[in-house]
């Protein structure tokens, strides 16, 4: 049975199982109306064939089109259920109002249908098939060249051979009882990571929950899991990554900076970076769209922020338009994250109009950058997801409050500094994807110091030497 752990600082409880591969959470929150299902279903290694991963997309557009039937009468009363691939297997979520018997049954009616979807017509297999691979190549050149920056950013660092093209061509050579038995193939080894929360008691979650245990158990790799991912981490240095956006109509270019921070874990030094990192994209928020936008008008979208590629955090800077030539770009970009280390050294010596000394404004920031990291979000749907992105992450899952408060507590302004100096500029470990737009031609010749320009060879011969990096998914 399944027993509650009441060590539970966060008012989020865990639920004990004796499945190793089954691990179970609840967090009762009365000030949301519904109560929600989700969970996270691995499959180990599946992710490093195409054509698994082809499979297991084909698989669960299969089982949504099994669902067809009900899904338009129950989105009426506000149950709703998703299911979506990622990298590591794929995730499942319903949600509904509160009316246990109501809300149980129609997650037997969506775990029933994810465990033995029934055959389509061939015709409708077709269609399903030409409509995702459409999406596919829709997304990838359809979309504004900074998502594509994004998603090139994420393909250069994974270890992956392929892409979505490559996923689209399996798809298109496979047949309908491939998927089917492909699909119930992939069960047949899972690892289960299921948080149940929102307007219910622990008597129901505990009855959801075990649901789902039971009817996946004979599946549910009984030893520890451990999803072990890898990144590529680059050399020290400044690398130039020149591609062509790829929808042949757009015209602007995009200039993709990524800095590689550290691994995450719980607690410890590498938590104080993501602090500081935080820290650092928030105050260079406004800072850079003022200098490159509204300036120097280099282009129409400039922001920073944080990102996360299995347990390693990045910062970025990105910058959009189409009045300049993508080197221009990329020179002032460059430059301007050299030269704000000194307008960041004034501000922490000398403050601001508003916060007059250094010590005033570093101690407010650095608290507003704790307060982020540390938000609840005030709708409905925002806290919905914000438990649901909290559940799939062991960074940090209990005692998130009280480890981040102590690491933030210890931070000065002299760490900022030489945060920025290690890890923006100096020896910083830089990727540059570089997306010009038609019209443009990439050159060898631009003027950014401490260049190594990229190419398919030597982005080849980088990953031969992958650094690997534990995820969060770890039992």
């Amino acid at each position: 049975s399944i027993v509650m752990d009441e060590d539970d600082a966060l008012s989020k409880r865990k639920m004990r199982t004796s499945v190793r591969g089954f691990k179970a959470y609840w967090k009762q929150d009365s000030s949301l109306p519904k109560s929600y299902v989700n969970c996270k279903f691995f499959i180990p290694e599946f992710y490093k064939d195409p054509q698994l991963v082809a499979i297991l997309r084909l698989y669960l557009e299969l089982v949504s089109e099994s669902l067809d039937t009900v899904t338009y009468p129950a989105s009426t009363a506000e149950y709703r259920y998703s299911l979506s691939p990622v990298s590591e297997g794929f995730n499942l979520r319903v949600e509904g109002f509160s009316d246990s018997e109501t809300f149980f049954k129609f997650l037997k009616l969506v775990v029933t249908a994810l465990r033995d979807p029934p055959p389509v017509t061939d015709m409708r297999f077709k269609y399903q098939v030409q409509e995702m691979v459409y999406d596919q190549l829709n997304k990838i050149y359809k979309d504004q060249p900074f998502r594509q920056g994004f998603y090139l950013a994420r393909l250069f660092y994974q270890t992956y051979s392929y892409d979505n093209r490559d996923i689209n061509s399996h798809i298109l050579k496979l047949k309908q009882q491939q998927v089917l038995e492909g699909g119930k193939e992939l069960m047949k080894k899972l690892a289960v990571k299921c948080f149940v929360f929102g307007n219910l008691d622990v008597r129901e979650a505990l009855r959801y929950v075990e649901y789902i245990r039971d009817q996946f158990l004979s599946h549910i790799m009984k030893s520890s899991y451990s999803y072990r991912g890898t990144v590529l981490v680059l050399p020290p240095g400044r690398w130039i990554w020149q591609v062509p956006v790829l929808n042949p109509t757009e015209t602007n270019n995009c200039i993709f900076v990524i800095n590689e921070i550290s691994a995450r874990t719980v607690s410890g030094p590498s938590l104080r970076k993501s602090i500081l990192l935080t820290l650092l994209a928030t105050i260079m928020k406004d800072p850079a769209y003022a200098t490159l936008r509204t300036q120097e008008q280099l282009g129409y979208t400039v922001f920073t922020g944080t990102l996360k590629m299995l347990s390693v955090d990045y910062f970025y800077l990105l910058l959009q338009g189409s009045h300049y030539t993508p080197e221009v770009m990329m020179k002032r970009v460059v430059e301007f994250l050299h030269s704000y280390k000194n307008t960041l050294t004034t501000l922490v010596a000398n403050g601001t109009a508003e916060h007059p000394s250094g010590e005033e404004w570093f101690s407010t920031t650095k608290q507003e950058a704790i307060n982020l990291l540390l938000s609840r979000p005030e709708s409905q749907v925002g806290l919905a997801e914000y438990y649901s992105d909290t559940s799939q992450s062991n960074w940090p899952f209990f005692n998130r409050k009280e480890y981040i408060i102590t690491a933030g507590r210890s931070i000065t302004k002299e760490d900022l500094i030489t945060f920025y100096h290690n890890y923006i500029i100096g020896d910083a470990r830089q990727l540059i994807v570089q997306l010009h737009g038609a019209g443009y031609q990439t050159h060898q010749n631009t003027s950014v110091p401490h260049k190594q320009i990229l190419d398919e060879h030597s982005i080849q011969k980088l990953k031969e030497k992958l650094f690997p990096v534990n995820t969060e998914f770890v039992w």
